[in-house]
Formats: C-alpha cells, structure tokens, sequence
C-alpha cells in the first residue's frame, strides 16, 4: 500500500514512532519525527528500513508488518528500551 504523499494519519504516526524507537537500537536507521505526515523523510526512513533489512528500497510500507516483527527478532540481547515494558513485567 503506498500513501500519497503528505497524507496525515495516525498509522502513519505509528510507524514514524516505530521508526523512531529503532533507529535508537540500530544507529543504521534513519531518525524520523513522528508528525504523522508520511512525505520525503518517512520515505527516506522506510527505505533505509527496509535496505537494513534485506527488503526491496521502495519506499512504500506494503512490507511493514513482517519486516517490522522480523526486526523485533534480529537482537534478542539487547536491553529492553527505556519506556517500554518486556514481556515478564506485563
């Protein structure tokens, strides 16, 4: 699914957030600011995403959800960022 550009939502929102949180563990990632506005920089953010992945540099999020829990799987050592929960405390 590709947004047009400029489009203002909160899924978009969430996956600025999301793309947020990771760039903070993987320095490799693009840092976006969660303004819910999917234009150039979350485009630009989605695509360094996805190259750091092993997914094809589109751009679009039609990939997000397997290429975002494939994420959560690569560093299962690394601490659990601050703010967030890990599965035994909930």
């Amino acid at each position: 699914m590709t947004l047009p550009e400029d489009y203002i939502n909160r899924p978009v929102r969430s996956l600025q957030t999301m793309l947020q949180v990771l760039s903070n563990v993987f320095p490799a990632l693009l840092n976006v600011n969660p303004d819910g506005i999917y234009g150039e920089a979350t485009q630009k953010a989605v695509r360094a995403f996805q190259r750091f992945s092993g997914l094809p540099e589109t751009g679009s999020i039609s990939n997000w959800a397997f290429a975002w829990e494939s994420s959560l799987t690569m560093n299962t050592s690394a601490s659990t960022p601050m703010g967030f929960c890990s599965s035994s405390t909930m």
